[in-house]
């Protein structure tokens, strides 16, 4: 039945075979392409209404063959480190690097993709952009590398975007000596602002706090949004 191939090509596209390891053991790596031959065919057998599986298949045959990128950049830096990141893509034979600065206190806005995605550049220049050849190998394995930045950053917020034709990921990338602890209660925010070597308090920092929440009336979820500025005082404390 349409639901055992589509069972069988999912076992495919998420293990696939076992694999014996020299030093003892198994390994698993998902047979996309095995998985993609198995979907087309789903897709040719089951004309359209004919299976309520067909769509569930041409929707992770798109998922496994469409370009991908993705970018993480798992840690915040302290000024004059090595900075690196990890980036990932798929089905493509050139991913572009593009490396912006930003404000955050200015900037940051928060929408359904995620507060990254809010972070407007349109227009702004990028402080360095790079191109990537990949060998795309046509197999549909996921590839992901650890990329070190050539120079070091001065103490700020930067985007660092990842992008193939139409497709885009970003993160943040935070370089900076300070810190921000943050606690909140269901009426206040107390945020203490600080040295993140040594603790001590950090005056007169500018913080921004957004409150967001969605709320849904009649099948439709609005999202909505409100900023708190604030100053720290001399004990690194901003209400």
């Amino acid at each position: 039945s349409s639901a055992q191939v589509l069972a069988y090509v999912r076992a495919l596209a998420q293990n696939g075979p076992a694999t014996p390891l020299k030093e003892g053991g198994f390994r698993n790596t998902p047979d996309y392409v095995r998985a993609v031959a198995v979907f087309q065919r789903l897709g040719s057998e089951f004309g359209e209404g004919q299976s309520a599986y067909v769509p569930r298949a041409k929707n992770w045959l798109k998922s496994i063959t469409s370009p991908a990128v993705q970018v993480h950049v798992g840690e915040a830096f302290l000024p004059d480190s090595i900075i690196q990141f990890q980036a990932g893509w798929r089905n493509t034979s050139e991913v572009t690097f593009n490396l912006y600065a930003v404000t955050l206190v200015e900037d940051a806005r928060f929408g359904s993709q995620g507060w990254e995605h809010g972070l407007d550049v349109t227009g702004r220049p990028k402080l360095k952009t790079w191109s990537r050849k990949i060998e795309d190998k046509h197999d549909y394995q996921p590839t992901s590398e650890t990329i070190t930045l050539d120079e070091k950053l001065a103490p700020g917020a930067y985007v660092i975007e990842l992008a193939t034709g139409d497709q885009t990921a970003r993160d943040l990338l935070l370089v900076s000596d300070a810190t921000l602890v943050l606690r909140t209660s269901p009426t206040q925010a107390l945020a203490y602002v600080c040295d993140v070597v040594r603790g001590a308090p950090l005056a007169n920092a500018a913080v921004v706090v957004w409150e967001y929440y969605d709320q849904r009336i009649d099948d439709k979820t609005t999202r909505y949004a409100h900023k708190l500025t604030a100053t720290t005082d001399d004990s690194g404390l901003a209400r």
